[in-house]
Parts: structure tokens; sequence; C-alpha cells
């Protein structure tokens, strides 16, 4: 153990040279897509803002499609009184209009977030420079290969520095930590789980207010093993009619359910 403990050390100061090289990277994964969408985003950021603007100004300007449904809306209620098909018609116009507000907002909202900043693309092409040069030293495909060789590297300089430290003592340290984990992963798995049931309920209600009067909407609460948000698994569950079992949400839901859904969320967050 003694003399590999001393092999060891002599390789340990390029192997910490090498991880504090890419520690300073700060590394995540998805990175280059994400900098490459943001990238053709800065360059193209005048024109993107000019269309956010235009859907914005579209659906919630005056003369724009809300405004032309309101108007639509109206003579559909008045027909309802006396034509079922009307009615059915007005219930349809209604989630259109909830859909394209929701359309609208998320125009408007993205159109503030354009980053207008003329030195965006220069930040945004260093960046990419740095990973790329990063891939290209150390041969890796992409930042994931790159994420897997520095946690390699720690690992390999984690073991160099506890040669000298009694297996038993770090079995002891392990499962500490391990029931530390666990204790706090079940204390906020409870707390998680008493919360879920009235926030379904309350989504449910405004479901109820947002046209949906049958709707229904669960949590499906599982656990699993620890990982950076705890050991929760959820699943949003839902129905738009009581007498029909509530199913996974991206499974049942319509395009129109759905953004009522999530409007509801939102209102809610």
């Amino acid at each position: 153990l003694r003399e590999e403990e001393a092999n060891a050390r002599q390789e340990a100061d390029y192997l910490a040279f090498q991880l504090n090289e890419l520690d300073a990277a700060a590394l995540q994964e998805g990175e280059i897509g994400i900098l490459e969408q943001d990238l053709a985003r800065a360059e193209h950021a005048e024109e993107l803002l000019r269309t956010l603007q235009a859907v914005d100004d579209g659906v919630q300007g005056d003369g724009g499609l809300l405004a032309g449904l309101s108007s639509l809306e109206q003579a559909l209620a008045k027909a309802s009184r006396y034509d079922q098909r009307s009615a059915s018609l007005l219930e349809r116009l209604r989630s259109v209009r909830i859909e394209l507000q929701d359309i609208g907002h998320e125009a408007s909202g993205a159109a503030l977030e354009v980053d207008l900043d003329p030195a965006a693309v220069d930040r945004l092409n260093e960046r990419l420079d740095s990973l790329n040069r990063l891939l290209q030293k150390h041969r890796c495909e992409d930042e994931t290969a790159l994420i897997t060789l520095r946690e390699d590297l720690r690992e390999r300089l984690a073991r160099i520095g506890g040669l000298g430290r009694d297996l038993g003592e770090l079995e002891g340290e392990e499962e500490r930590l391990r029931t530390n984990v666990s204790k706090q992963a079940d204390g906020l798995s409870k707390a998680r789980s008493k919360a879920l049931a009235p926030l379904a309920k309350e989504v449910e209600q405004v479901l109820h207010d947002l046209g949906m009067p049958h709707a229904v909407f669960r949590f499906e609460h599982t656990t699993g093993e620890p990982g950076p948000r705890g050991i929760d698994r959820l699943r949003m569950l839902f129905s738009a009619n009581k007498d029909r079992a509530a199913e996974p949400l991206d499974k049942v839901a319509s395009g129109g359910e759905l953004g009522r859904v999530m409007l509801a969320l939102i209102g809610l967050a």
C-alpha cells in the first residue's frame, strides 16, 4: 500500500493541474448546445425581438386576435341560449381565447428577455472557443465526456490522498453520510407529500374556474434513490371528466387542456 501511495503521488501534481483547469471551466452538460442556441439568438436579436413583438401585438393588441374573438364570443353566448351547438362552439372558443392569452403573454415575456447587448455575441463566442479548446486538448467528443474526465481525475486524486487512511474509517464515514442524506431526504419527502394534496385541489379549482367544471387533477408521488432533488418522483395525473380515472397528463390532455393546466400551475407558482 505504501509503495502504491508513493508511485501515485508522483502523478498527483499533473492530475491536480488538469483537474483545476477543468474545475475552472465550470462545465455543464449540454452547455455547448445551449451556447450555440444563445449565439444564434444573439446574432438575430433584433429580428427575434420584432417577431415576438409582432406576435404579442397580433394577439393582444388593438384589432388583434383576442379583440376579434371577444365579439365572436359575445355572439355565440347569445346564440347558445337556444342552440346547443352554439354552446359547444362557445366553450371551444373560450379555450382558444385562453390559449391565445397564454401565447400572447409568453411572447410578451420572451420579448422582454431578448438581449440586445452587442457584446453578447463576443462573450458567447469566447465561451464556445474555450470549451472547444478543452475538447481538442483532452480529445473529448463533448462536454459530457469532459465532465466524466474531470470526475475521474477527482476520484484518482482522492484515492491518492486517501491511501494512508484506514479503510474502516472511510467505510464508517460513508455510512454516516448515507444515513444523514437518507434522514434529510425522508424529512423533505414527508413535507412535500403533505403539500401535494392541497396543491392539487388548488389546481383543480383553478381548472374549474377556467371552464373545466369536471376536471380532476392529482399528483402521483413515488420515491426512489436519493438525487440532487431528493428521493421524490412526481407525475401529474389528469382527467377532463370526473367519471374517468385520472391518467398521466402528457398522455391524455389535449393541447387546450394542457394549456389550461399549465396556466393554473403558473398562476399558483
